[in-house]
């Protein structure tokens, strides 16, 4: 049976991790962002969850509103993924920033961030209504990058639910959203190659797990800096994860050396399976 060894968190955030530990009190505020993304990923989610809202003002005060708005989006998932809070904290929380602080345009934010929580707390039939109400704030701001990424986050969410064909389902959606703007949106191409292995491979649907997983190595290896080595080493072991599954024993041993050998090299990479 296929069993991913990767960590979500590093295939949705590999984009945005720094090559370096930045200072928080740096004043450039994409290093902010960098280091932020960081903790995420180091499972500080509490520190990244107040950073992300802290960047969110900061980059509004500055006029970067492309910063602000990716500021926000990760915000709202170091939220919903933050296991010392209760849902109904959660949900508490995100109706009173709506109520007080939230402007008209911050209303797909909250629906996406809501259709994010309810998914990722196995409320899966009420997702969709939130997350239709997000997409169409979404594409009236013309922020279809958040609109993508929401997708993969809720695919997520209804993977680790075992509800495998709505995670499809959702991947579809980002995957034709990309397609028509890739040029503009390339960095969600990364997460969503990373689900789609997984999800297939879940599915037994190999073949197709293989090609999301070649593709997603090989932008990885194009990118080769240490962000996207320390991904690329969770990557070969999933792609020989599946040949071990396909019972292609010497290709499996291949990539799972493949993987050790990256895993040796590259620090801050937790161990494999």
């Amino acid at each position: 049976m296929y069993t991913p060894a990767l960590s979500f968190l590093i295939g949705i955030l590999w984009g945005l991790l720094p090559l370096t530990t930045w200072a928080f009190q740096s004043p450039d505020l994409d290093q902010q962002l960098q280091t932020a993304a960081q903790w995420a990923l180091e499972g500080q989610l509490g520190r990244a969850f107040k950073a992300y809202g802290q960047l969110w003002a900061a980059g509004r005060a500055a006029g970067r509103e492309d910063l602000a708005v990716k500021a926000r989006e990760e915000h709202g998932a170091a939220l919903v993924w933050r296991r010392d809070w209760s849902f109904q904290r959660k949900y508490n929380y995100l109706n009173k920033e709506r109520e007080t602080a939230f402007s008209n345009d911050s209303e797909a934010f909250y629906q996406g961030t809501l259709a994010h929580l309810l998914a990722q707390e196995g409320k899966t039939d009420q997702v969709h209504a939130a997350c239709a109400e997000a997409v169409r704030l979404y594409r009236a701001a013309q922020q279809l990058h958040p609109e993508a990424f929401l997708y993969i986050r809720i695919a997520y969410a209804h993977y680790e639910w075992q509800v495998l064909d709505s995670a499809l389902h959702y991947l579809r959606q980002a995957e034709q959203l990309n397609t028509a703007y890739q040029t503009r949106y390339g960095e969600v191409i990364g997460s969503l190659y990373n689900l789609q292995t997984i999800v297939y491979g879940e599915l037994g649907q190999y073949e197709k797990a293989l090609e999301s997983s070649r593709a997603d190595i090989a932008l990885l290896v194009h990118q080769n800096d240490e962000r996207s080595n320390r991904a690329l080493t969770y990557e070969y072991n999933n792609l020989a994860s599946l040949y071990q599954s396909l019972g292609d024993n010497n290709k499996a041993i291949t990539y799972y050396k493949k993987a050790l050998r990256l895993h040796q090299q590259v620090p801050n990479t937790d161990t494999l399976e």
